[in-house]
């Protein structure tokens, strides 16, 4: 295992293309944290929607997973869509999984957090 503390903007600069079979994160919940993409509209401001940073980090992660590789989000639906997250997806070449097995996580964490995941398979 490899643990690098950086910007995951900045992935390309530590792993080479190609190099994982599966990418997991736990987008900003918007509540006690967000981020400050560098792209996009709010560039460097404090977003409190995982949005702007997913637009900006989906583009670094694809080439990092080989073929057939996917990607897995959790992130709080209070402040973001899976619409929105699945257009980012499939804009970068991936294709959202979007059963019923897919879609049964959802669940309460607290009054300001219903956690989701989406999963999406690079093509």
């Amino acid at each position: 295992m490899t643990v690098v503390n950086a910007d995951t903007l900045r992935g390309g600069d530590f792993f080479r293309r190609g190099e994982f079979d599966l990418i997991v994160t736990d987008a900003p919940y918007g509540v006690q944290h967000g981020s400050r993409p560098h792209g996009g509209g709010n560039a460097g401001r404090l977003s409190r929607s995982p949005v702007d940073l997913l637009a900006a980090a989906v583009p670094v992660w694809q080439p990092l997973l080989r073929p057939g590789g996917a990607l897995g989000i959790s992130w709080n639906t209070h402040v973001a869509g899976r619409e929105q997250l699945a257009e980012i997806l499939e804009a970068h070449g991936f294709t959202v999984r979007d059963s019923a097995a897919y879609r049964g996580f959802e669940h309460r964490v607290d009054q300001a957090i219903n956690r989701d995941i989406i999963v999406a398979r690079k093509d």
